[in-house]
């Protein structure tokens, strides 16, 4: 957040200093801007202080505050002598490491918990609704538009519109509000998508709901939009087979 907040000082400095020079004329009318106090030194010290705090914060694990002083004390001291070896501290970063894997392996396995259960439930309904249809593969699709053209193969390379969505209504990804469709090919997708488009013909659109199986599985997309053992939405709109 530092570096963050470095990075952008320096690019509003770069901004002022190549603003080109406008005569009075040329300036539109503003309201007079109210005066802002000097950022004293003691202030941004407590800023950088705050902001350190929050950081550390969330370490997973129960922070001795006269300790993590002690060592901010140490640090700041040009000539300071640490109360620890580099050797040690290394070994203790390596040990806070650890427990922020484990932390994040713990909160990974309770949200796929927590999906698989939202997921199942989500599905028994979605199968109970008029025109849904399901595969052996756990697939379940609704025609919205049926198509008139061909159906791609598994080597076939397709156009499509589509947009992907959570069971709460998160979209996280749509070609129709890019207002451009996609191209690639139908084996190189996830499962679901790869069953789907070679049910699917040229015009058609479809609405079809993926159990994480068949989507991205217990592991979702690490740091992205999906989560593991999500359920998946698509509305699919296949334009054409390209070849």
């Amino acid at each position: 957040m530092l570096c963050q907040s470095r990075t952008m000082c320096a690019l509003a400095l770069t901004l002022l200093a190549v603003q080109p020079t406008l005569g009075q004329d040329d300036l539109p009318a503003q309201p007079a801007a109210e005066a802002v106090a000097p950022v004293s030194a003691k202030e941004m010290s407590y800023a950088l202080g705050l902001n350190f705090a929050t950081e550390v914060r969330s370490t997973p694990v129960q922070l001795d505050q006269q300790a993590l002083l002690a060592g901010v004390t140490d640090g700041l001291q040009e000539n300071g002598k640490p109360q620890m070896t580099q050797e040690r501290m290394q070994q203790c970063m390596m040990a806070l490491s650890q427990l922020f894997e484990r932390q994040a392996r713990q909160q990974m396995a309770e949200a796929a918990g927590s999906n698989e259960k939202e997921g199942a439930a989500f599905l028994a309904a979605f199968a109970k609704q008029e025109g849904v249809q399901t595969t052996p593969s756990g697939l379940m699709y609704r025609v919205i538009k049926p198509g008139t053209g061909a159906s791609p193969t598994a080597s076939s390379v397709v156009e499509c519109h589509y947009e992907g969505k959570l069971i709460d209504g998160t979209v996280f990804d749509s070609s129709f509000e890019r207002g451009e469709p996609a191209q690639f090919p139908v084996g190189r997708v996830i499962p679901g998508w790869t069953e789907a488009l070679q049910k699917m013909k040229a015009g058609a659109e479809w609405e079809v709901v993926l159990p994480s199986k068949i989507a991205y599985g217990a592991e979702g997309t690490p740091g992205g939009p999906i989560g593991p053992n999500q359920v998946l939405i698509f509305r699919i709109e296949l334009l054409r087979v390209v070849r």
